[in-house]
């Protein structure tokens, strides 16, 4: 289809994070977020004192935090602990631990949370871009029926089976788990099927040089374009903002995903969907 957009007609700020959370207990809330950069953001509070604006992020296993600000404010590194480095579409940094007492989202609170201080600056190379304070990542999400209304600009994370769930105004789409990263199928335009990164924190759709190349789409990444895309023959998004990217260091972090594309905020921003960690399901929820 190739519809090639003016260059620097969208904001460019993908980020995704490969790593793991514990010890939390949160339970049903709605939150209102930020989607003016494709990305759901929300306001929480560290340690009773630290305000900040963090991110929803489906591509993240761990509370990850910038550096600077739990520098500025004061937060508690954790010294000489190792862990494994992260690894985004646009770079990669050695992690910091940091002890976090509680985060407070809403009315409802993490405790004893073992969190990861990154330079985020080190994933977004376009300088336009609003970096958050940090990102909430999957070892939260799946413990929760984590719904998204980008239509309302709402969050909810529930514990409990949500009420929808009783009546038939949805469809399901199934997914695969790769460590907390969500992987689906979908179809580009008319094309063949290919296994995408379902990503809450990518504020643009991707697709990797090569598949854009067989599919006679730009490869240039500063040249945007639009695409159709199916999910799973029902989760659908017509005209769909993409770019190109080269996805080898993210891909060599993923080794047996085989992932061809992220599917981002130009995508998700038509839908409401409900994300079921446990039943590996998307529920896609009907419009009105």
């Amino acid at each position: 289809m190739n519809r090639l957009l003016k260059q620097g007609s969208v904001q460019l700020a993908v980020i995704l994070f490969c790593l793991s959370l514990t010890h939390f207990d949160l339970k049903a809330t709605t939150i209102p977020f930020d989607p003016s950069q494709g990305l759901v953001v929300v306001e929480a509070t560290i340690d009773g004192r630290v305000h900040g604006r963090f991110g929803i992020d489906t591509g993240a296993d761990f509370f990850y935090l910038d550096r600077q600000f739990a520098k500025d404010n004061k937060l508690k590194f954790t010294p000489n602990l190792r862990t494994r480095g992260v690894t985004g579409v646009e770079g990669s940094d050695a992690p910091s631990v940091l002890s976090i007492s509680s985060l407070k989202i809403g009315d409802e609170e993490v405790r004893n949370i073992s969190a990861r201080a990154v330079d985020l600056s080190k994933f977004i190379s376009d300088p336009r871009a609003q970096i958050p304070d940090g990102f909430i990542g999957g070892d939260v999400l799946r413990e929760f029926y984590v719904t998204i209304d980008y239509p309302n600009s709402t969050l909810e994370l529930s514990q409990s089976r949500p009420d929808f769930l009783r009546g038939k105004k949805y469809s399901k789409t199934r997914f695969r788990l790769y460590k907390d990263h969500i992987i689906v199928d979908a179809r580009v335009d008319d094309h063949t099927t290919i296994s995408m990164l379902f990503d809450y924190c990518a504020s643009v759709t991707v697709l990797s040089q090569r598949k854009a190349e067989h599919y006679g789409l730009p490869t240039d990444s500063r040249k945007p374009y639009r695409i159709d895309l199916l999910v799973n023959d029902n989760l659908e998004s017509e005209d769909v903002v993409t770019v190109t990217r080269d996805l080898t260091q993210l891909k060599k972090s993923m080794p047996r995903a085989d992932i061809s594309g992220i599917i981002g905020a130009s995508f998700l921003r038509q839908h409401k969907v409900t994300i079921d960690y446990s039943a590996k399901t998307i529920y896609v929820h009907h419009r009105p």
